[in-house]
């Protein structure tokens, strides 16, 4: 358990000196072990500024809604109910025609 706690306070001090890719190299690291743990492979990983993120998410959001108006499709807002009432009303404010 210090081992794991250590690995973490080293994790953080190298994130914060180098921002950008995961900190490699450190022992006992279960933060940096779990995507192996979990097959997934992340390849010279970036930090993005939150702004690009959210614009490509816009961008992949209005091709969708693009594509399903197309079809006279309906989009669901809140499939699974995952959202709140509130995030629904604002998520409906947000949609371009």
């Amino acid at each position: 358990m210090v081992e794991g706690v250590a690995a973490l306070v080293e994790g953080r001090r190298k994130a914060i000196e180098k921002p950008g890719p995961a900190p490699a190299g450190i022992e006992s690291d279960l933060v940096g072990a779990y995507p192996k743990d979990i097959g997934a492979v992340v390849v010279q990983a970036k930090a993005r500024d939150l702004g690009n993120v959210a614009g490509d998410v816009w961008a992949v959001l209005d091709r969708q809604y693009s594509l399903e108006m197309a079809d006279g499709a309906a989009i669901s807002l809140n499939r699974d109910g995952l959202f709140s009432d509130h995030e629904v009303t604002e998520a409906a404010s947000e949609i371009r025609p």
